[in-house]
């Protein structure tokens, strides 16, 4: 029931979101993030592992968002939002496409981001990989 709950409510996100052409997007200048590496939501926390997760967050870019804007960016690309295979901290070792990794906050943590981009005239996207699975990895 929960998984249909998450598919349900990334479903009427969808809907919401609001499509730029290519051309549209051509007028932006973007900031790429790998979630996990930018920012631990204002907490400072010790030097981390890199083969491990570091403590980025959702939250972490939300609060930063000045920062991106003053070093004139208006748009940002972050790393895939799915739930990973254990150490998947890049975002691209897929383990559920219905779940968001909680490593980077809650449902309510992204969608929180992306209302405060499109607040401030910020485009939003994510990256996102259906050929990259992780599954196989636990196998070893």
């Amino acid at each position: 029931m929960g998984k249909l709950i998450i598919v349900a409510s990334l479903l009427a996100v969808l809907l919401l979101v609001e499509a730029k052409t290519a051309k549209e997007w051509r007028s932006r200048t973007i900031y790429q993030i790998v979630v996990d590496r930018f920012s631990q939501g204002g907490q400072s926390g010790p030097n981390c592992n890199l083969s491990k997760y570091c403590g980025g967050t959702w939250r972490g870019i939300q609060n930063n968002l000045d920062y991106i804007q003053g070093m004139g960016f208006n748009a940002i690309w972050i790393s895939p939002v799915v739930q990973n295979t254990p150490d998947g901290y890049h975002g691209y070792w897929a383990k559920d496409f219905f779940s968001v990794n909680e490593h980077f906050g809650s449902e309510s943590d992204l969608k929180s981001l992306v209302n405060a981009c499109h607040s401030r005239g910020v485009r939003f996207g994510s990256n996102t990989n259906k050929h990259r699975y992780g599954l196989w990895l636990e196998s070893f």
